[in-house]
């Protein structure tokens, strides 16, 4: 387990984000808004698409529902950033990095992305802005 700790410790000194971007947006206002009290289902999903000796791809998808009090949809909000980043060749990657970098990395990095794009798209479609909380890593 220590030696686990020490392999991931390695590879993460050498990684560096080069880009992220918004690879794809999806947005459904189904009514105007009203003054009842909303509720949201927020889904996100953390994929490695692409590794190279020295370059990872992943993409962090967010699906968010927003319901009315009585259940009924009022918006939904899908997006997609494709993150990219470099690491040292000279370090060893395995499944169980990548695993651990998907589920820890890749979330800390994106979510506030994800963040911000949520709040400020729910106020150009005329609703309160809606604030996303911050995402922990156990």
């Amino acid at each position: 387990m220590e030696q686990d700790k020490e392999l991931y410790n390695e590879f993460i000194k050498t990684v560096e984000l080069q880009d992220i971007v918004l690879g794809e947006l999806e947005i459904r206002r189904a009514k105007a808004p009203l003054s009842g009290t909303l509720s949201f289902d927020l889904s996100p999903n953390f994929t490695l698409t692409e590794r190279t000796e020295d370059r990872l791809t992943a993409t962090a998808e967010f699906d968010l529902k927003v319901h009315e009090g009585n259940n009924e949809e009022v918006f939904t909000i899908n997006a997609k950033f494709i993150i990219k980043y470099t690491f040292s060749k000279d370090v060893k990657v395995t499944e169980e990095i990548e695993e651990r970098f998907l589920k820890t990395n890749v979330p800390v990095n994106s979510w506030p992305y994800g963040r911000e794009l949520i709040s400020s798209l729910t106020t150009r479609m005329g609703y309160p802005s809606l604030v996303i909380g911050t995402f922990k890593v156990f």
